[in-house]
């Protein structure tokens, strides 16, 4: 029951003595860090889902959000009763929405292989079947189907990259693409000529790519636990925390959330073997989709969830960090958004991100109102798809 998840939820919460925060102090260190994030990050790397037009209306599918190992019993059910969870942070009401809408910087896939590219060009990715995820990269557009994988550059001209990928993922920035087949994991480096010699390691039966943290590729068994591997050195199998979501990162902060029936964002350690956590960032009822729909930012300042009354953007470099668990607070929201609860949010900026609100595209941002979004010229009807940048 719904109201059994809540009071579970609640339960945990109460017991924990809230820390205080400093305004002050948190927005002096939040701004201190997004600009020693934006100097160390030089490029632009989004990990973002697709949004599909379903009967007039929006519903998200992801090619980039984790499989679920499986959530406790009463998150589950309080994921699947539509109840109403806690609300944190000043929405944003429609009364703000800006009257002059954004472009949608992103290119979208139409179907039928036809994608418009945010140029205004349109083009036909071909010789894989039905494409099945495609995404942008710095030199044009990585596409796959059942098995195969190609890059299509933005001349149009085609290059194959793997005739058997079952599960393959790109690294943040694009310049990595990982496949599992079987028990072999392989790592390439992408260029515009193609893949380099691959470096291979054995797994165990199951694996599957999540993330990549650093120079690391996390991987996820068939037990819900999670493990990394590191290509330049001996792959040895840690199998010892296990976690509801690993977070994509490019530096050395990466996030992670622990499994429980109250979501914790936690820091995670690679530097010792295992992926050990850290110092907690934030505990409680407004993390509970974050495990399926959070999206962190292009420069990992930034945590974006959905929650049953909007959006929250989260303040990762801001937020408090405490010693334990158990006395960590609420994560720190920086602003809310009225937008659909079902939809993964799409970073389209360092501080922007797309989401759905009444059968429309909106934008949210830390530096002003929600904004109304557009789409492509010709793009019309249902069923497309916005395409992840990995660049």
């Amino acid at each position: 029951m719904l109201e059994d998840a809540l009071r579970d939820m609640f339960a945990v919460h109460a017991e924990r003595a809230p820390v205080a925060d400093d305004p002050a102090s948190v927005a002096i260190t939040f701004a201190r860090e997004r600009d020693r994030r934006r100097r160390m990050i030089g490029g632009f790397a989004v990990a973002i889902v697709l949004v599909v037009v379903v009967g007039g209306t929006f519903g998200m599918r992801s090619w980039w959000l984790p499989m679920q190992a499986g959530l406790p019993a009463s998150q589950a059910n309080a994921l699947s009763g539509g109840g109403d969870l806690p609300q944190f942070g000043p929405v944003v009401s429609d009364a703000e929405l800006a009257a002059t809408p954004l472009e949608l910087g992103l290119d979208i896939y139409v179907g039928g292989g036809r994608i418009a590219t945010r140029d205004g060009a349109w083009f036909t990715l071909e010789g894989v079947g039905d494409v099945l995820q495609v995404v942008r990269v710095p030199d044009g557009w990585v596409y796959g189907g059942v098995d195969r994988v190609r890059l299509m550059h933005t001349d149009g001209t085609i290059v194959d990259l793997l005739n058997e990928a079952s599960r393959w993922l790109l690294s943040p920035h694009g310049d990595q693409l990982v496949s599992i087949v079987g028990r072999t994991a392989k790592i390439w480096q992408l260029t515009a000529k193609g893949l380099s010699q691959p470096i291979a390691a054995t797994v165990p039966a199951g694996v599957v790519p999540m993330a990549f943290v650093a120079d690391r590729v996390v991987l996820r068994n068939l037990e819900g636990k999670f493990d990394y591997w590191q290509p330049q050195g001996t792959y040895r199998p840690t199998w010892t925390f296990q976690f509801s979501r690993v977070f994509d990162s490019l530096g050395d902060n990466s996030f992670a959330l622990l499994d429980g029936v109250n979501q914790c964002l936690v820091r995670i350690n690679t530097a010792n073997g295992g992926l050990p956590t850290g110092s907690a960032l934030g505990c409680g009822p407004s993390l509970a989709f974050a495990p399926e729909r959070g999206v962190v930012s292009p420069d990992g300042s930034l945590l974006a969830v959905p929650t049953v009354k909007g959006l929250n953007i989260v303040a990762l470099a801001g937020s408090k960090v405490t010693a334990s668990l158990q006395s960590a607070a609420e994560p720190i929201v920086l602003t809310t958004c009225q937008a659909d609860l079902e939809t993964v949010p799409v970073w389209s900026s360092t501080d922007t991100v797309v989401s759905t609100a009444a059968g429309g595209l909106i934008a949210c941002s830390i530096n002003g109102p929600r904004r109304s979004v557009t789409l492509h010229r010709g793009v019309t009807g249902t069923g497309w798809q916005l395409v992840p940048i990995r660049a």
